[in-house]
């Protein structure tokens, strides 16, 4: 009796174990500033970076190392920039499009105005949950705090680099093209 009792608990803490994560990053999708919506089970098999920015004042220079970044690693990675209302609602989509398509000319795909943070819970999207809680991702127990901060998922879907706005450039190119 005493061994049935230990196989039940060892069955019920292995159950638990694998079951208490919510969702894999790609049984959710996201919807593109251009109207369209990206299922993210489309990109398995690809690393996918997600790129925090301000709609308010969008850093220009983040978002051209980024492009440079996916113009370089495209069959491989997918960039997503989510404008975060937490830091203002900012200018129109029309005006966002504008300045990173039609001026910046980037090349990677820009959801529509979404909440990241936590403190914002109540409407936090999905996505930014899973990126933010350790109960969806397995991995991170993080906020977003401040914009810039950089989602590194692998080809399985694993949560596997958060990465803060100044971080160098060439540690994140190192971090996408060594995981594997």
């Amino acid at each position: 009796m005493n061994n049935m009792v230990k196989k039940i608990l060892i069955l019920f803490l292995t159950l638990s174990s694998t079951v208490c994560f919510s969702q894999n990053i790609f049984s959710y999708s996201i919807e593109k500033m251009d109207g369209d919506t990206t299922s993210l089970s489309l990109l398995r098999g690809k690393k996918i970076l997600f790129a925090g920015f301000s709609p308010v004042s969008p850093d220009v220079g983040l978002l051209q190392r980024l492009d440079s970044i996916y113009l370089q690693n495209k069959t491989k990675l997918e960039i997503i920039a989510m404008p975060l209302t937490d830091f203002g609602e900012g200018m129109p989509d029309s005006s966002i499009l504008n300045l990173l398509r039609r001026d910046l000319k980037l090349s990677f795909t820009i959801s529509k105005k979404l909440r990241g943070g936590k403190s914002s819970e109540a409407n936090q999207h999905p996505v930014t949950r899973w990126l933010t809680t350790v109960l969806e991702n397995g991995h991170f127990n993080t906020d977003i705090t401040e914009v810039g901060q950089l989602f590194i998922i692998d080809e399985v879907g694993r949560l596997f680099g958060i990465f803060r706005k100044n971080a160098p450039m060439s540690i994140i190119n190192k971090a996408i093209l060594k995981q594997q």
